[in-house]
């Protein structure tokens, strides 16, 4: 084979692909011949081999690549051809698709080249087995003797024809695999079965190298068997280890609350050999917490494993200990073995070079090795791999000695319902899955420790040291809740910077931002850092408030695989796309499960732009109420939520953020990027690096606003400065507003506007008294809330027929006002209402209502929304409310803080029938002319077109 390999070997290639080969400087041949071939190192390069990296690791469609695979079958390469038929062959092994196995591997043995390609016997064992499972037995006989003559009787050979062979003849086989390594034969049985296999052992104490260990002196053997509901596969273990020729034993059984009879199997097998011993799990808690607590009880020198459902040879243990016993300096050895089906059937799960490989659950380790790193993973697959790893992490890469390799010590039992052979844990997963995103975490984490004793596991771990994929963690819900947490930790997804700068109230209460993430934000969707959404993700995947989302998400990739980007999480909205008309981006601030004038007046521009004929891109930096976004859903073409937050003075713009609405200018080209709000800035960079015209619909007045300045850490001339700087131009909802950018040359106004049928529809109270008063607002000190108890106990002192209602949600204010009123302080007539989820409820049971608001208020809507329903309206005079109501014409205006005007007005308006009536035709017929979706859509149309936006021919 050598020979064969020589005449494709390409030493320049080879050096390159081999780094390590190149610093030691060998000769590139003679490193090939004397480890590279054992080591599965490829002569050549090979195309095929890049594209079997593509299958495993699934970088590509498995669809694609195989359509490559079968090119390089039929290409003139015939090194290709070999090579990419074991590696479809492989592939489809895996999957036990046998007929495109023999398909493949027909193709292997017609090419010249299939000695040296794959340069193992693998593609003969598969062609068997899939023989086998086709039914073609006498075309498998004729295989491996064909694979015998040119490879001689390897042991795997051996057991493959033994496979296929009647009792008599299969024993042979079987027996000569033992016979040339130098162990001991198995006996003739009536029926050879792997539960009826015995054999004749030469005891231990007469080999000279024990004598001095005799009588009774042999360093005592620990072997821990978990077992759950394994009644029928325990007598076949158990009896294999009562005759194995190492007689120093201890066998601790561990019942994993077993529900069949297998506690009674140990304990007929106990009454008998005084070396095995029933330990009892009070719960189901998996193989590996079984496994701890047979080694927290272990009194042995030696700790083992052995599987309740295998076979081992008599000699096994033994030859384990001797190898511990002549390599002083090693912590533990380990042996080889081979899958079985009962009867006798020898296979492999994962078609691989050979069949006979390494047990991991053989391993034989010193009681030092205990003591330094502890006790098994708590998972469900791999832990043996962790271990031994992890004993080579602390001791050394040499810390572990083979024993006799490529001979079975063992029969392992083949059993399609293994954890193994499950599509979530399968061999596969190994390459892409939970087994390879568990032990890279692994050894991660052996990586990481300095001395040992960072590496030790304890047999109940408060908190594991590293994260495990959901579904094969077993533990407490701390230790659950631990794993979620270490998973965002490892996650970049979670960006602790930016979420403490995001979410000053992290950052104030000084908690760990995946913490906080894990019991509080993820529920409350904030976004863990800018490239993931929380609602975002939770809309997509429809899960449950309780769920959280990027735990969720990691979890999803351990056990998938498939990793996707949930940054921007596009949902389609309601509204037909305009063939041919331009696209708007349109920027939305979040809006919470309370609707207030800014998300409002949104709808209202949104309903204007649609009926102009635009397509819109609404982006949302997060969706905290179904119901906005139903309403927002229905009036666009598209929606997308993705994480953005507000501008702060100093504050460096995140790059990701900027990208990402780049990225989604360039898929819809849109002609303007329409900010809702003046605190917003990450979309109009990316719209000024994209040369699109950014405008921002300025709803506030920062100078009468000292709450959003100390927000945004600016000033109000901060703040404007900013604005004028990015932004190409600004609507105003009011002169107000206006005033404040005194930038007239890029600013027009368009006042916010209501439906006026809709609140026209509003049926009008009869008029009796008492007149019912009402101030609809967030219930904040700053919306006036002391101006309007102060202005209840005026009233009642007055005796006026008239009763105060506050409409808004109840809050810590509302409730201290409420014990207030119980105690006598707050007059009876004040009537807290509580939250109105539409303005048409908060105005339906009133006659007057005022707006006390102690900052400037930049337009005033509910104001507007009274005046279009009927109600007289009583305000301060200043901010833009004086543009809305026109003292004794259209409403009543008073000084700001004149409470004692407020209530002189309302003492009018109660006694005055008339000025009622007058003030409220006004008002309305102020609303129709001024205030309507019509006049909003007329000049939105005039301001896109004065810009030149759009073109009057295209509206």
């Amino acid at each position: 084979m050598l020979d064969a390999m020589r005449a494709l070997f390409d030493a320049t290639w080879y050096l390159q692909a081999n780094p390590d080969v190149a610093a030691t400087g060998m000769d590139p041949w003679q490193h090939f011949c004397r480890f590279g071939h054992n080591e599965g190192r490829l002569p050549c390069d090979l195309k095929a081999a890049a594209l079997e990296q593509s299958l495993w690791f699934q970088t590509r469609p498995e669809h694609e690549v195989e359509a490559e695979l079968r090119q390089l079958l039929q290409s003139d390469a015939a090194k290709e051809q070999a090579f990419a038929a074991w590696v479809l062959a492989r592939w489809h092994g895996s999957y036990q698709r046998w007929p495109q196995v023999l398909e493949a591997l027909q193709s292997w043995l017609n090419n010249a080249w299939r000695q040296a390609l794959p340069g193992h016997h693998g593609c003969w064992l598969l062609l068997v087995r899939a023989l086998q499972q086709c039914g073609e037995q006498e075309q498998a006989l004729e295989r491996i003797g064909q694979a015998m003559a040119e490879l001689g009787e390897l042991p795997d050979l051996l057991l493959a024809r033994a496979s296929l062979l009647s009792d008599t003849a299969k024993l042979q086989d079987i027996n000569r695999v033992f016979q040339q390594a130098g162990l001991t034969a198995l006996r003739p049985v009536p029926t050879l079965q792997l539960d009826q296999l015995q054999t004749d052992v030469v005891s231990v104490v007469k080999q000279s190298g024990w004598r001095r260990y005799w009588p009774g002196r042999l360093p005592l053997v620990s072997v821990i068997i978990p077992c759950f509901n394994a009644a029928q596969t325990l007598p076949t273990a158990l009896r294999s280890l009562q005759a194995q020729s190492w007689p120093a034993l201890e066998i601790l059984v561990v019942d994993d609350a077993s529900t069949d009879h297998s506690a009674a199997v140990v304990e007929q097998f106990s009454a008998s050999d005084s070396r095995i011993r029933l330990l009892r799990q009070a719960d189901n808690q998996g193989a590996y917490a079984a496994r701890n607590a047979g080694l927290a009880k272990a009194r042995g020198r030696f700790i083992t494993t052995h599987d309740s459902d295998d076979w081992s040879h008599p000699q096994k243990i033994e030859l384990q200990v001797q190898a511990l016993q002549a390599t002083p300096k090693a912590m533990a050895s380990i042996s080889h073995w081979v899958r079985t089906l009962p009867g006798l059937v020898f296979e492999r799960w994962r078609p691989e070079p050979g069949w006979i490989y390494r047990n991991t659950s053989s391993l034989l380790f010193r009681r030092q090795v205990l003591k330094k790193i502890g006790f098994w993973d708590r998972v469900s697959v791999n832990a043996d791999t962790e271990y031994l790893e992890r004993i080579q992490a602390a001791f050394g890469a040499r810390a572990i000695v083979d024993v006799l390799p490529g001979v079975p010590l063992s029969f392992g039992r083949s059993d399609a319902t293994s954890l193994t052979q499950q599509s979530v844990t399968h061999l596969r997963t190994q390459f892409v899955g939970l087994r390879q995103r568990y032990m890279a975490a692994a050894r991660q984490w052996h990586q990481a420790a300095t001395k040992p004793k960072e590496l030790y596991l304890p047999k109940l771990p408060t908190l594991r040291p590293f994260a495990v994929p959901a579904s094969m963690c077993r533990g407490t819900a701390q230790q659950q809740a631990q794993r979620q947490l270490q998973l965002l930790q490892q996650s970049d997804l979670l960006d602790p910077d930016w979420y403490l700068a995001t979410y000053s109230d992290v950052a104030k209460a000084g908690m760990e931002p995946a913490l906080h993430y894990l019991r509080y934000g993820g529920s409350e969707n904030r976004d863990p850092g800018p490239n993931f959404s929380s609602s975002g993700y939770r809309l997509h995947q429809r899960i449950a408030n309780k769920v959280n989302p990027l735990v969720h998400y990691l979890e999803r990739l351990e056990e998938q695989g498939c990793q996707q980007d949930y940054g921007s999480v596009q949902l389609a909205g309601e509204r037909n796309i305009w063939p041919e008309r331009p696209w708007l981006l349109v920027v939305a601030h979040a809006a919470g499960p309370d609707l207030y004038g800014a998300e409002r007046s949104l709808l209202d521009v949104l309903k204007a732009l649609q009926a102009l004929g635009l397509n819109l891109l609404l982006t949302l930096p997060g969706v905290r109420s179904e119901a906005y976004l139903a309403q927002v859903q229905a009036e666009v073409q598209q929606l997308a939520v993705l994480p953005y937050r507000w501008w702060y003075q100093g504050r460096q713009e995140c790059e990701q953020t900027i990208e990402r609405f780049k990225n989604l200018m360039q898929q819809y080209k849109p002609v303007l990027c329409y900010c809702n709000t003046l605190v917003l800035s990450e979309p109009l960079h990316a719209a000024r690096q994209l040369l699109i015209p950014g405008m921002v619909h300025v709803r506030e007045l920062p100078g009468a606003d000292e709450a959003l300045c100390l927000e945004l850490g600016a000033d109000a001339s901060q703040i404007r400065n900013h604005l004028l700087a990015l932004a190409d131009g600004f609507i105003a909802n009011s002169q107000a507003s206006a005033d404040y950018l005194a930038a007239p040359e890029r600013t027009v106004v368009i006042a916010n506007v209501v439906d006026v049928e809709r609140f026209a529809q509003i049926p009008q109270r009869a008029g009796d008294l008492p007149l019912r008063l009402g101030m609809i607002s967030s219930n904040l000190p700053k919306k006036g809330l002391q101006d309007f108890i102060r202005l209840s106990q005026l009233l009642a002192a007055r005796q006026l027929p008239v009763e105060c209602w506050l409409i808004g949600p109840d809050n810590d204010h509302t409730a201290q006002l409420k014990a207030e009123q119980a105690a006598g302080h707050v007059p009876a007539l004040l009537h807290f209402a509580g939250y109105a989820a539409t303005p048409e409820a908060a105005l339906a049971p009133l006659d007057m209502v005022v707006n006390l608001s102690h900052f400037q208020e930049s337009f005033g809507r509910t104001v507007l929304e009274a005046m279009a329903a009927g109600r007289v309206v009583v305000c301060y005079r200043w901010g833009a409310l004086p543009e809305l109501v026109q003292h004794e014409h259209t409403g009543l205006l008073a000084d700001f803080a004149d409470i004692e005007a407020v209530a002189s007005a309302i003492a009018r308006l109660v006694a005055d029938n008339q000025l009622r009536q007058r003030l409220i035709a006004n008002a309305f017929q102020q609303v129709v002319s001024a205030y309507s979706p019509a006049a909003l859509q007329q000049q939105l149309a005039n301001w896109l077109v004065a810009q030149g936006i759009i073109q009057q021919e295209a509206l």
